[in-house]
């Protein structure tokens, strides 16, 4: 059986009052602009979309429910983090670079290097920013997918296991903040600005110090990583994409694109990717024991050692 809708819904919402509280705490606000608005319309769209086709009737028009249903949770989630990692910035203390780079020269791994083969490559820059800018991409096509197809337990464990993924996240940032690669290693000029830029050391000190109050949902820039959340939701694509069919392949190449893309257009060490990643099968591992838990326990009668729980059960003799 699916995870109840009212877990996630549950798990969202406390998210959002911990958010607002923590904004309230460190004296950030909401833009009350274009961006907020547009997100407003969405939400009012994809209720209307969800409650309009939730009668019963064909097929198609319950996939639509069940889309925007899981769209309107998604983009949510991931709204929420992108405004989180900002309140958490403004909590944090000091830089970890030094240990980053440390841990990549232990595994052989100069930023620097690949930085520096990239700039040369307009090809490499193009491919790069196309694979890394796929993070909304796959998600839209997963949910889409499993909407069309009735699978309501795959997108309810995907969306449970976002949402974990974004917390772990967080909770790590908060202890990991970084300048970046960018900032902290690369001397001389800027010849090719990857998509992240520098803005990690930009916004960070401004959020430490409050000269940062306003925060414009239609101008995020994530601020999560180490580990990096691009990393982290790759990793979940392409666990999840195992049940997506013939999207299976496809997705699965173009996450592991976006993990090669990570270290240059997120300015990110390698270490972050590593973290990201250990945290997505984190994430994936203790969403999936928590659904299983939630599995209805065999009928009395029945013998659980001998059939197991959820094991279909001989039919009883007449």
């Amino acid at each position: 059986m699916p995870i109840p809708l009212s877990c996630i819904v549950s798990a969202v919402m406390a998210s959002l009052v911990l958010l607002a509280l923590l904004m309230m705490r460190m004296d950030l606000r909401i833009a009350l602009n274009g961006g907020c608005a547009g997100f407003g319309t969405a939400v009012i769209m994809l209720l209307l979309l969800r409650h309009l086709f939730r009668a019963t009737g064909p097929r198609p028009r319950q996939a639509v429910s069940d889309c925007a249903e899981d769209v309107l949770l998604f983009m949510t989630m991931a709204l929420a983090g992108a405004t989180a990692s900002y309140a958490v910035a403004a909590c944090t203390q000091g830089w970890v670079d030094h240990a980053m780079v440390r841990l990549d020269h232990a595994m052989g791994f100069d930023w620097r290097d690949l930085y520096a083969v990239t700039a040369a490559h307009p090809a490499l820059q193009i491919s790069g920013r196309i694979a890394y800018a796929s993070i909304f991409a796959s998600p839209a096509i997963l949910l889409l997918g499993f909407a069309r197809a009735g699978q309501r337990v795959e997108a309810r464990l995907f969306l449970a296991t976002f949402w974990v993924a974004a917390v772990l996240s967080l909770c790590l940032f908060l202890f990991m903040p970084t300048l970046g690669p960018l900032s902290y290693m690369w001397q001389g000029p800027i010849s090719y600005m990857p998509t992240s830029g520098v803005y990690q050391a930009e916004l960070i000190p401004l959020l430490r110090e409050h000269h940062l109050k306003l925060i414009d949902l239609g101008a995020l820039r994530g601020l999560v990583g180490p580990p990096s959340f691009h990393a982290c939701c790759a990793m979940l694509y392409i666990i999840t994409a195992r049940n997506s069919g013939a999207l299976r392949a496809p997705l699965t190449l173009l996450n592991v694109a976006m993990l090669f893309a990570i270290p240059v257009e997120g300015t990110h060490y390698v270490t972050d990717i590593i973290g990201g990643v250990a945290v997505a099968l984190a994430a994936h591992g203790a969403v999936t024991l928590l659904a299983r838990s939630l599995r209805p326990l065999p009928e009395a009668g029945i013998d659980t050692a001998l059939y197991g729980v959820g094991a279909p059960a001989p039919e009883a003799a007449s």
